[in-house]
């Protein structure tokens, strides 16, 4: 469950009778509660979304050893960030590695190899059909 705000998606999980109606609980079950409540939390951020909103996503990480939170904290403290921003940073690193390809700058490596020119961009804009292209007819 994403979002909104933080500590919606525990006042949802908390206050299923509040949020849903208790009759309505009682109906349905905890279940698909639960379901009814994601599917309007992801309803509001479409259409926050949708009126530019910025969405951050979040994640909770349960069953984590005492170890590993110890190390966590030592490793954060040591980079002068909190535990969160840590673990932030090591996802980041994790997901988003600095050697990844990037595509703009292969694509700028490989016209600098075939010694494409600024001019010669200029000529293919020029010569470019800037007709609308016709729409695809699976008939």
């Amino acid at each position: 469950m994403m979002l909104l705000a933080p500590g919606l998606e525990a006042l949802a999980v908390q206050n299923h009778g509040q949020l849903v109606g208790q009759g309505l609980l009682d109906r349905i079950g905890a279940d698909r509660a639960s379901l009814l409540i994601d599917g309007i939390i992801f309803t509001l951020i479409a259409m926050l979304s949708s009126l530019g909103v910025d969405i951050m996503p979040a994640v909770t990480i349960r069953n984590l050893s005492e170890e590993t939170h110890r190390a966590l904290k030592v490793r954060a403290a040591q980079h002068n960030r909190s535990a969160e921003a840590e673990m932030r940073a090591i996802l980041e690193n994790a997901v988003r590695p600095a050697h990844r390809l990037r595509l703009g700058t292969a694509l700028a490596g490989m016209s600098r190899k075939i010694g494409l020119t600024n001019a010669d961009v200029e000529a293919l804009e020029q010569a470019r059909d800037r007709k609308p292209a016709k729409p695809l007819r699976l008939e």
